[in-house]
């Protein structure tokens, strides 16, 4: 009895070091999988943010022997990532937050389950009454208004997109980073500056290379 009341304990103990090191509130693996109890920047699921003023920026580590999606929710919006590869990471960015939103990061694979709780760093706070914003270095734009379309630049090229372009609110190129967008709705286009300010607009649907940053 004496041996089974320690088999016990000792199984209680390595669960609370689980998920308090780990930060998982969920887990579950096939036998096989072991979960790392370590700091985010070496458990299975690496996670990463990073706020500047133009966006709330989420990277996302897989290191799981296996693919895996990820599915990011910060506070009510929830946006689903492409596929993870073992080994690689994904970066996704959220245009308004607030200070101590909650952030949910929930993992699936084969054999796998995990279900990551962080929140928004008390020093973020995005305002939720930009149009576009250009996050961190990321080359993506964020934008808030519903099937939106328009254009958008990268090194001055200009390419048409839609509503169906945008993961959530993000647009992305494959090939570029984008400089500017224009929206038709609102009929302003939105550059990106890299002074801080926020991004430098104009009137119509201008040329990013003719719109100065203050």
């Amino acid at each position: 009895m004496v041996r089974r009341w320690a088999y016990a304990a000792l199984l209680a103990l390595a669960v609370l070091l689980i998920l308090g090191t780990g930060g998982f509130s969920a887990m579950s693996a096939d036998r096989g999988v072991s979960v790392s109890v370590a700091g985010d920047e070496e458990a299975y699921v690496g996670y990463a943010d990073e706020c500047d003023g133009e966006g709330f920026e989420i990277t996302i580590t897989n290191r799981f022997d296996s693919d895996v999606t990820v599915t990011v929710t910060v506070d009510d919006t929830e946006r689903e990532l492409d596929p993870l590869g073992s080994g690689e990471d994904v970066t996704t960015s959220f245009i308004s937050v607030e200070s101590e939103d909650p952030v949910t990061v929930t993992v699936e694979g084969d054999g796998i389950s995990a279900e990551l709780d962080r929140s928004v760093p008390t020093e973020c706070q995005i305002p939720n009454n930009r149009v576009v914003a250009f996050p961190g270095k990321s080359g993506n734009a964020l934008i808030t208004v519903a099937d939106a379309s328009g254009t958008y630049w990268t090194e001055n090229v200009p390419q048409e997109f839609t509503g169906d372009s945008l993961n959530g609110n993000q647009l992305k190129d494959q090939d570029g980073s984008i400089t500017a967008v224009y929206v038709d709705s609102t009929n302003m286009t939105y550059k990106k500056c890299d002074n801080g300010d926020g991004p430098a607009t104009a009137i119509g649907s201008v040329n990013p290379g003719e719109i100065e940053c203050s």
